[in-house]
């Protein structure tokens, strides 16, 4: 029963409510799944900030999408809730990252099951 800290942020498009995402935090998180069909992974914070200043949130609200901001690889905890909302309620994963190494890797890390 290790508690990771948090090491990104869940943000609800239509609700605007940012959830750390860490075990604690999202051990008693209920998915809204009615209200979305799918997750932006942002692979940067810094992004998610700048893209929430100009317009980002309307553009999430417009496509039903939640946002997922980590910095840099996913830890567990995000891998698992995207996998459940992807098995479970058919959520679409959608992940926006750095056109470098660093960013293919952690897209594909998202793609593969976590051991």
């Amino acid at each position: 029963m290790i508690d990771y800290k948090a090491r990104g942020t869940l943000f609800e498009s239509h609700s605007g409510r940012e959830i750390p995402m860490g075990d604690r935090e999202m051990r008693d998180y209920v998915l809204p799944h009615h209200e979305y069909i799918g997750i932006l992974f942002i692979e940067k914070e810094g992004v998610w900030a700048t893209l929430k200043d100009t317009g980002g949130i309307e553009l999430m609200r417009t496509y039903d999408l939640m946002v997922i901001s980590a910095e840099g690889y996913s830890n567990e905890v995000m891998r698992n809730f995207m996998a459940f909302a992807q098995s479970e309620y058919g959520y679409k994963i959608l992940a926006w990252h750095d056109a470098d190494p660093w960013g293919y890797n952690i897209c594909r890390t998202l793609a593969e099951p976590t051991e």
